[in-house]
C-alpha cells in the first residue's frame, strides 16, 4: 500500500476505496464526448438542435428589456428625439418623436409582444428538448443496467450501494 501511495504522489493518480491506483488524466476530450453524444442521439439529433436554436432565440430576446429600459430613460423621460438609427425602424404614422407618452406606450406594447414571443420560443425549445432526451435517458439507463448485469459479482459487491445506484 505504501507503494501505491508513492506512485499516486508522483504520477497524478489517486487511490480508490478498494486500494487500487487510478490515473486522474482524462482519456477522452470534450470533442470526443460531444461526437459520442451526437451519435447516441441518432434520429433525435434534429430535434435537439432545433431545441437549442429555439432556446438561443429566447435568450437573445431576453436582452431586449434592458435595451428598452435604456430607451425609456434616455428618450421617453427626457423628451429627447430618437436617434435616426432607431427612428428608421419605426413607421412615421405613429408620430413618436416629440411625444414622450406615445413613445413610452409604444415601448411598453413592444416589450409585451417581445416577452410573449420569448416565452413561446422558450416553451417550444424546452418541450422539444424534453421530448428528444427522455427516450435517450431511458436507453442509457437500459444500457447501463445491461452492462451491470454482465459485471462479475465480486466487483459489484465491492461497490457501495450509492455507487451502484449512480
Amino acid at each position: 500500500q505504501r507503494e501505491n501511495r508513492r506512485v499516486a504522489k508522483e504520477e497524478k493518480t489517486h487511490i480508490t476505496r478498494q486500494g487500487s491506483v487510478r490515473s486522474t488524466r482524462r482519456n477522452r476530450s470534450a470533442l470526443t464526448l460531444l461526437k459520442t453524444f451526437m451519435g447516441m442521439l441518432g434520429p433525435r439529433r434534429k430535434a435537439v438542435i432545433f431545441a437549442l436554436c429555439m432556446l438561443t432565440l429566447a435568450t437573445l430576446l431576453s436582452l431586449v428589456p434592458p435595451a428598452a429600459t435604456k430607451l425609456v430613460i434616455d428618450y421617453a423621460f427626457t423628451g429627447d428625439p430618437l436617434p435616426d438609427v432607431i427612428s428608421r425602424w419605426i413607421p412615421s404614422s405613429l408620430e413618436l418623436s416629440g411625444h414622450p407618452r406615445r413613445l413610452l406606450v409604444a415601448i411598453g406594447i413592444g416589450l409585451v409582444v417581445v416577452i410573449f414571443i420569448k416565452v413561446i420560443f422558450s416553451l417550444i425549445g424546452r418541450w422539444q428538448a424534453t421530448r428528444a432526451t427522455k427516450p435517450l435517458s431511458v436507453e442509457i439507463r437500459r444500457q447501463a443496467f445491461r452492462h451491470s448485469i454482465e459485471l462479475p459479482l465480486h466487483r459489484v459487491q465491492e461497490l457501495r450501494s450509492g455507487g451502484v445506484a449512480s
